[in-house]
C-alpha cells in the first residue's frame, strides 16, 4: 500500500463517505525552537509517546530566516518525540519571507485527525497556499522526495505539492505521475502553460483553482476522475480528454467569467455529488449556466439529455459540420492523443465496395498517402490538406508542433460529382490497431451555378449558427466561421 494514499480522502470510490476524525480534548500544544532559532508549533495527544504533529505556521516573528528547517525530533517535558506529520493546512499561513522548507527523513505526510475537523473542500494537504518557492526533502526519507523543489511521493507517481511561489511559467509534468493531490497547484500566480502527463488519472480538489496566469489546460485521455473545486477563479480554456468518467458537481468553484469547456468523452461523465461544509449534498453541476460546452458531434444528443450537463448555457459540436459543395466536401475529426495516424476512406456505395479514394494522415493531421479506388479512372480526384514537411537533414517532421494539439483536423476532397451521395469511414490507428472508427455519408449539392444551396444532408449544429455575411451564406461553429464549402473565414 502506498503511504501517500493518506492524502486522498475519497479513496477509490468517488461516492464513499470520508472517514470522520475529531481532535481529542486531551490534545497538547507546545512550541519548540530549531537549531536556527525558528519557533515551530506542535501538538500531540496526552499519553502518546510516539510522534508529534506540526501545527499552523501563522506568526511572522517566529521565523528568523528564509529557510524553515523541520527537525527529526523535539523534546517536550524531558520526553523525546518524533516529528512525523503536519496538520491539515499547517503551512498555508506561512510568512512570505520563508521561501524554503526542509522536511526530515521522519516526515510522512498530513495528520488524519485534522482532515475532517477542518473540512475545507475535503482537502487533505498541508501545503495548500503555502508561500514557499521550494520544498526540500531529506534524501533518505522513505515516504517523499523532492524534484527541483516540487514535492512527490517516493515512487514519483503522486505529485503532492507544487510550491505556490515557484516562478516557472512553463511546466511539464513527468509522465510517471498518476495523481495530483488536493491543491497541488493552487494559487500559483506564475504558471502560464501546464503540460500534464498521459499517465495522469486523478485530479483532486482545488488543484488548479485561482491560477490567474494559466491560459489553457488540456487534460489528456488518461484522466478519469475530477474532484470538487478543481477549477476556480479565472478558469482558462479547459479541455477534458475522452477518458474522463467522473466529474464532481462542484468542479467549478466561483468562476469569475464564462467557462469554455471542451470534453472529448463520447459518453457524458457521471456527475458525482459532493458535501460542502454545510453538509448538504449538491448533485447538479454547479455554475452550469456559465459553461459553454463543446463535445464530439456524434455525442451531442447524449449531452443535451444528460442530467446536469443539459443545464449548460450552450452545447455545440467540437468539429465543424461535414460541409459539401457542388463538387467537393470538407470533413473534420477530433484528434486522439493515443493515435499514431488516421485513415479516411471514401466510397460510392453504402456497402463500401466501390472505393473512391483512401487518405492516410499522420498523428499530427498531415496528409501522408493517397490511394485511388475503382471509381478513380473516370475522374481526376484531388485532396486538399496540409502535407507533411520533411527535413532534408534528418528526415524528421518539421511541421507545426502545435498542430498535434489542435481541436480538430480537416481536409477537403475536390472534383467530386455534383448531386451525388458518398459514404465514408474514418479510422483512428495506434500502430496497426484500429482504436476508434466512424462511418457516415454526405451528398454534394446540385450544380445550380450559384453554389449557395443547402443540401438536406448537410450536418449543421443549429439554425442559429447560419448567417449571411456580405451576401454569402456562412456557418458559425466553435467560435469560427466557415463558407458552405468548409473554408474558414476571418
Amino acid at each position: 500500500m502506498r503511504v501517500l494514499k493518506l492524502y486522498i480522502i475519497f479513496g477509490v470510490c468517488m461516492m464513499c463517505t470520508p472517514k470522520i476524525y475529531s481532535l481529542p480534548f486531551n490534545r497538547i500544544d507546545f512550541k519548540a525552537v530549531n537549531e536556527f532559532g525558528d519557533t515551530i508549533p506542535y501538538m500531540f495527544t496526552e499519553g502518546d509517546d510516539g510522534a508529534v504533529t506540526i501545527s499552523a505556521m501563522n506568526v511572522k516573528e517566529w521565523y528568523k530566516t528564509d529557510s524553515l528547517v523541520i527537525p527529526e525530533s523535539v523534546t517536550y517535558q524531558d520526553k523525546l518525540y518524533i516529528v512525523r506529520k503536519s496538520a491539515m493546512l499547517a503551512f498555508s499561513a506561512s510568512p512570505e519571507h520563508v521561501k524554503y522548507i526542509c522536511l526530515p527523513k521522519t516526515y510522512s505526510g498530513v495528520d488524519e485527525a485534522t482532515v475532517a475537523f477542518y473540512n475545507i473542500f475535503g482537502l487533505t494537504n498541508s501545503f495548500v497556499n503555502a508561500a514557499f518557492a521550494d520544498i526540500i526533502v531529506a534524501e533518505d526519507n522513505p515516504y517523499l522526495k523532492s524534484i527541483d523543489g516540487v514535492l512527490y511521493s517516493k515512487d514519483e507517481d503522486v505529485l503532492v505539492a507544487f510550491p505556490r511561489m515557484k516562478n516557472i511559467p512553463y511546466v511539464d509534468i513527468d509522465e510517471q505521475v498518476k495523481e495530483l493531490v488536493d491543491g497541488a497547484f493552487y494559487s500559483n500566480p506564475y504558471i502560464k502553460s501546464l503540460i500534464l502527463p498521459n499517465t495522469l488519472k486523478v485530479i483532486s480538489s482545488l488543484c488548479f483553482a485561482d491560477m490567474p496566469a494559466l491560459e489553457e489546460l488540456v487534460l489528456k485521455d488518461s484522466v478519469e476522475i475530477i474532484r470538487q473545486a478543481s477549477f476556480g477563479g479565472k478558469i482558462p480554456k479547459l479541455v477534458l480528454g475522452k477518458g474522463v468518467k467522473y466529474v464532481s458537481a462542484g468542479t467549478f468553484w466561483s468562476p469569475e467569467e464564462t467557462i469554455h469547456l471542451t470534453c472529448y468523452a463520447p459518453e457524458p461523465p457521471e456527475i458525482t455529488p459532493y458535501e460542502p461544509s454545510s453538509n448538504v449534498y449538491v448533485t447538479d453541476l454547479e455554475h452550469a449556466e456559465s459553461i459553454h460546452l463543446f463535445v464530439p458531434r456524434k455525442s451531442l444528443d447524449a449531452y443535451r439529455q444528460a442530467e446536469g450537463w443539459n443545464k449548460c448555457a450552450t452545447i455545440l459540436p467540437i468539429e465543424p459540420p461535414i460541409v459539401a459543395g457542388v463538387d467537393e466536401m470538407t470533413v473534420s475529426w477530433v484528434q486522439n492523443f493515443s493515435a499514431t495516424g488516421y485513415v479516411w476512406t471514401l466510397y460510392g456505395d453504402d456497402s463500401h465496395t466501390d472505393m473512391v479514394m483512401s487518405l492516410t494522415f499522420s498523428e499530427k493531421g498531415y496528409l501522408t498517402d493517397i490511394v485511388l479506388g475503382s471509381l478513380a479512372p473516370n475522374r481526376t480526384f484531388e485532396a486538399n490538406a496540409p502535407m507533411m514537411r520533411i527535413s532534408a537533414a534528418d528526415g524528421d517532421d518539421t511541421g507545426d508542433s502545435e498542430r498535434r494539439f489542435a481541436e480538430y483536423y480537416s481536409f477537403t476532397i475536390k472534383s467530386l460529382t455534383p448531386n451525388t451521395k458518398y459514404y465514408y469511414t474514418r479510422q483512428t490507428l495506434a500502430g496497426d490497431e484500429v482504436i476508434d472508427e466512424e462511418q457516415g455519408s454526405f451528398a454534394t449539392l446540385p450544380d445550380t451555378g450559384t453554389g449557395m444551396e443547402q443540401h438536406p444532408s448537410m450536418e449543421v449544429p443549429s439554425a442559429s449558427n447560419k448567417l449571411i455575411r456580405d451576401g454569402q451564406l456562412q456557418i458559425r461553429c466553435h467560435d469560427k466561421t466557415y463558407t458552405v464549402q468548409g473554408v474558414e473565414t476571418k
